[in-house]
């Protein structure tokens, strides 16, 4: 049997409150805190969700068992994965026009 791939933190995932994001393998993973838990099944169940992924505003995401991380999933209300995105960039790298751009996309959401 072959030996299941390391659970490594993503460093930056600690500004979050309401979860973290870990990979396995090439698999993407966001922990949900109880805290958050009750807010994002609203969001669910009121089709917010369903209709920003389909209007490509959001990126896509399913909940799967928290077994899947062992104690790190655990520990958390809800566990989504993710697709791996091809590229990740942060703000503090972006130029003013996108900083201005990602700005105006969060005023009309």
């Amino acid at each position: 049997m072959l030996a299941q791939a390391a659970i490594e933190e993503e460093e930056g995932s600690y500004r979050d409150p309401s979860g973290r994001i870990y990979f396995r393998g090439k698999r993407v993973f966001r922990t949900v805190s109880q805290e958050a838990e009750a807010d994002l099944r609203a969001a669910i169940g009121s089709g917010l969700i369903e209709r920003l992924v389909s209007e490509n505003r959001l990126v896509a995401a399913q909940e799967v068992p928290r077994e899947i991380l062992g104690e790190v999933g655990a520990s958390a209300a809800m566990l989504l994965e993710h697709p791996r995105l091809p590229f990740v960039s942060y703000p503090y790298e972006w130029p003013f026009s996108l900083l201005k751009a990602a700005a105006l996309f969060h005023l009309d959401l």
